[in-house]
């Protein structure tokens, strides 16, 4: 029988516990192997080691707290801490579905290609002072930017459908890991997930690859927050703005504590909100929730699709990094200061009605503070109108995009 464990992150957590254990032959930052007495909870009766440098694998872990156990197999390292004669273990946690080296292995080296629905995708990786953004990118560099923000739980893949017809356009689509997601920098600290810092990111790519001009928005679920707030910030950066499935956060704001069902739909904030808990949950039995998410509310999704974002989620730091954006919108990191801005920028809202998470209601913008935006209901699409039926979302965000004036 497995003893139990109780594992906090998905990403380095230290752990420290009056019980000792003894491991022999643990090899620290290239020095030759001896022994180390270690602070940590793990059963000696439940340990096994496999060498790998200065990893080993650690049964099953337990903290004391309860309703937090698990008894999958963890990676974990030893780790002096400076100035005192004591050794912690930091485990790379909730039984990630990948080795320590996964991020390593799984990284596209910058300029490499790969085709992708009949297109070749060019990566890349743009740096914002101590942050790197990767990038996807197709069709013609002087084309006219068409900058694709995505939303959780997805990464720059999610657009994996419009590339080829934007590129076919003329367009010169973009497609980024936002930071904290993916092959993108993933900073632990919530200060980095905050408003003007996210912002940032994104108006250094416009001025990378618009050639000074401003760029064609279009985001997805926590990418259209993300996009309605450059154009309020940032509007001289913001040609176009086209959303689908979800509203400005303003206008959000207001009907989830207003009404009640959204309430109840929007619960997996809520659940957020709980550190390590949330990171464990999410993490859990090969990403179980990110596979059956995908699996049973995205039918078009192949194997490999859902494996993509799998791995996508696996690298270390990802999973923390991809909700600090809703724990920094909640503790009002993400809301404008003072009035909301008049944002005077055309914006096409796309709204699939058979979204299991929003209500059709949150889809239309204040017309105070958005006078030139219009909404174009899909009926028979969900959360994922791009991927219910590609052909006619293409159609509509070519035909959004070719249009001229307000």
């Amino acid at each position: 029988m497995d003893c139990p464990a109780m594992v906090l992150a998905t990403v380095p957590t230290r752990i420290s516990m009056p019980k000792f254990a003894v491991l022999n032959n643990i090899s620290t930052n290239g020095r030759q192997s001896r022994n180390q007495r270690l602070h940590w909870t793990v059963r000696p009766s439940c340990m096994h080691q496999h060498h790998q440098s200065s990893h080993f694998l650690a049964g099953p872990l337990e903290s004391g707290k309860k309703n937090l156990v698990s008894s999958r197999t963890l990676y974990v390292k030893a780790l002096p801490e400076v100035g005192r004669q004591r050794w912690y273990l930091s485990a790379s946690g909730a039984g990630e579905p990948s080795s320590v080296d996964s991020e390593k292995s799984d990284r596209h080296k910058e300029g490499e290609e790969e085709v992708v629905d009949g297109v070749t995708l060019r990566h890349g990786f743009l740096n914002n002072n101590d942050i790197t953004i990767h990038f996807v990118e197709a069709g013609d560099p002087t084309g006219k930017l068409v900058l694709l923000i995505h939303g959780w739980p997805n990464f720059w893949y999610v657009w994996k459908n419009q590339f080829k017809a934007l590129s076919d356009a003329g367009y010169h689509a973009v497609a980024i890991d936002l930071r904290g997601y993916n092959l993108s920098s993933k900073p632990d600290s919530l200060e980095y997930y905050v408003r003007s810092a996210v912002l940032d990111d994104i108006v250094k790519c416009i001025d990378h690859f618009g050639h000074g001009d401003a760029a064609v928005m279009v985001g997805h679920d926590l990418g259209s927050i993300i996009s309605w707030s450059l154009a309020e910030d940032h509007p001289s950066k913001v040609e176009k703005l086209v959303t689908v499935n979800t509203g400005r956060l303003t206008d959000f704001s207001k009907i989830l504590t207003s009404n009640l069902s959204q309430a109840f739909r929007s619960w997996y904030i809520g659940a957020m909100q709980i550190p390590g808990v949330a990171e464990f949950a999410i993490a859990y039995d090969n990403c179980l929730v990110v596979r059956s998410m995908l699996k049973n509310l995205i039918p078009a999704m192949t194997d490999d699709d859902i494996e993509r974002h799998v791995k996508a989620y696996s690298h270390p730091g990802a999973v923390k990094g991809s909700i600090s954006f809703y724990r920094a919108a909640v503790r009002g990191l993400w809301h404008p200061s003072g009035e909301v801005p008049v944002v005077k920028t055309p914006v096409t809202v796309f709204w699939g009605d058979k979204d299991a998470f929003i209500l059709p209601i949150v889809a239309q913008p204040d017309k105070a503070t958005a006078p030139n935006s219009k909404v174009v209901h899909l009926p028979e699409s969900s959360h994922w109108p791009m991927w219910d039926d590609p052909r006619l979302f293409n159609e509509l965000l070519l035909r959004t995009l070719a249009e001229t004036g307000s």
